[in-house]
């Protein structure tokens, strides 16, 4: 006979055996990401970053782990760019690789001929 508390074992296990085959499946479908101070699991880096001075811990993880650093915390993941090079390389030359917002085309096409039309 099936009891309450081995139905619930049993649906904390598949629940906890389906997360951590998604976290693994999910990963393996990202690029790589920069290196970085290793994180302990689910909770990241929480413990790592600093609160006060940041600069002097970036400074440091920037002799170890070059100019382009990974954190995450908690799931989230952050990028640290510790140099004028990387920052203007990363967020100006390919700045719209790393843009979320799609070319609007259509909508640029669309605003000039309005504009155009109407002066």
């Amino acid at each position: 006979m099936v009891t309450a508390t081995s139905l619930l074992t049993s649906l904390v296990v598949s629940t906890l055996l389906l997360l951590i085959l998604r976290l693994r499946l999910r990963r393996r479908n990202l690029l790589p990401l920069p290196p970085g101070p290793k994180g302990y699991p689910l909770i990241g880096n929480l413990y790592d970053i600093p609160h006060e001075n940041a600069w002097v811990t970036y400074a440091e993880w920037s002799k170890k782990y070059g100019d382009v650093i990974h954190v995450s915390v908690l799931g989230t993941s952050t990028v640290i760019l510790n140099s004028a090079k990387a920052a203007l390389e990363l967020l100006e030359k390919r700045s719209a690789n790393y843009s979320d917002r799609p070319r609007m085309v259509l909508f640029l096409v669309f605003s000039v001929t309005v504009i155009n039309n109407t002066i």
